[in-house]
């Protein structure tokens, strides 16, 4: 358990277009006040070079890998000094680096390579939509990575179920928040929202 002068570290995690943003958004402004860092950063020098490797390929997927466990690293002593002084939020972390490294052919104990490096988060928020749902939610909006970098859009369907082997690996049991086309943007930050009042202790 977290000592008593340390915030939580809040894991939002997904496949791309799933909602992560959407339920990011809600929680910092259900939170009187937090920190919110996005994975791979653009704070690190590792960071940057894995986004710049996501958006022209990735040819060597050991190379990417490190660059991210650098990267998680690096920020580690980042992230674990501010929840000193309020709720951090992670969007996206290892269990998408871990996701992501295995569809491009990295094996299980590559994938998962410098977890002992990282922040742990205390809770773990799943936003689970279907791969068709969110490749239309990325055609609504255009917004994020994901149209920048993946051209052949059947990563999403790979790397939808291997979200559940991540969490196993890395030992994480996620809250989930249910998202598609059948759920409403406001539904979806009213979820979030009472999942932080539920946090927070709120009546």
């Amino acid at each position: 358990m977290a000592a008593a002068h340390e915030h939580p570290i809040i894991l939002v995690e997904g496949i791309d277009g799933s909602g992560k943003d959407t339920v990011v958004d809600a929680m910092v402004d259900a939170l009187d006040r937090c920190a919110v860092f996005g994975f791979p950063t653009r704070i690190t020098r590792a960071g940057i070079w894995a986004r710049r490797a996501l958006k022209h390929g990735i040819p060597d997927v050991d190379a990417w890998q490190k660059l991210c466990n650098l990267d998680r690293r690096d920020m580690k002593g980042i992230i674990e000094a501010a929840r000193r002084l309020m709720p951090v939020i992670l969007n996206r972390y290892s269990p998408s680096g871990y996701a992501y490294a295995r569809i491009r052919g990295a094996d299980s104990d590559t994938a998962k390579r410098g977890e002992d490096m990282i922040a742990q988060p205390t809770h773990v928020v799943f936003v689970q939509c279907s791969p068709q749902d969110a490749d239309g939610f990325i055609a609504d909006r255009e917004t994020t990575i994901t149209r920048e970098v993946f051209e052949n859009r059947r990563d999403l369907a790979e790397v939808a179920p291997m979200f559940e082997e991540a969490f196993d690996a890395l030992s994480f049991t996620p809250t989930v928040f249910e998202n598609g086309r059948h759920v409403s943007i406001q539904e979806l930050r009213d979820r979030a929202t009472k999942f932080i009042d539920e946090l927070v202790g709120r009546q």
